[in-house]
């Protein structure tokens, strides 16, 4: 049983793909076509937004993430983040000329 509610969803998205899509003609017969395929002629704005969206942050993610943790691992083993050269006593790392913090040495 379908409800008022979602008869007049369906009824909105139906137009709305009507109005930025084409009925797809069936010029060649290379494959069986049933009714309601359709061939888009302008982007529906809210769902190429959100796509646009989640896929740069997908992106982002695989780029800066993996990085992210590398500098993490770095600066927990005691290296410098930007180029895993083991820190001294000096506030600027020797290797690569970068400020961090200088770890405590203790003299044994």
């Amino acid at each position: 049983m379908v409800t008022m509610r979602e008869s007049s969803i369906t009824d909105r998205s139906d137009r709305l793909i009507e109005r930025h899509s084409l009925p797809m003609p069936n010029i060649f017969h290379l494959f069986p076509l049933q009714d309601g395929y359709r061939i888009p002629i302008a982007p529906i704005w809210p769902a190429f937004a959100f796509n646009t969206v989640i896929y740069a942050l997908a992106i982002w993610l695989v780029c800066f993430l993996p990085v992210g943790i590398r500098r993490m691992i770095r600066t927990m083993r005691g290296l410098c983040p930007a180029c895993a050269y083991p820190i001294g006593s000096s506030a600027v790392c020797t290797e690569c000329g970068k400020p961090m913090k200088p770890r405590n040495v203790q003299a044994t």
